[in-house]
């Protein structure tokens, strides 16, 4: 897992939806900010290639533009 504190993130977590599970808040982000946030950890240069390409096989995944590998197909 990662912690990053960027900017450039932060409306979008102010956008997010309050949940609470197990007795903690937990904010989730809607799925246009989700596809953002990914597409711009994948273009940061200081992020692992290996990472990167997961997010951006992830934005795939979230736009519907790829299979899900653990659909059973």
């Amino acid at each position: 897992m990662r912690i990053v504190f960027d900017a450039g993130f932060d409306p979008m977590i102010q956008r997010a939806e309050r949940l609470w599970v197990a007795g903690v808040e937990v904010p989730i982000v809607p799925k246009d900010d989700l596809i953002a946030m990914k597409e711009r950890a994948a273009a940061d240069p200081a992020h692992r290639r290996s990472k990167a390409l997961r997010d951006r096989a992830d934005v795939e995944l979230l736009r519907g533009d790829a299979p899900d590998p653990d659909e059973g197909w």
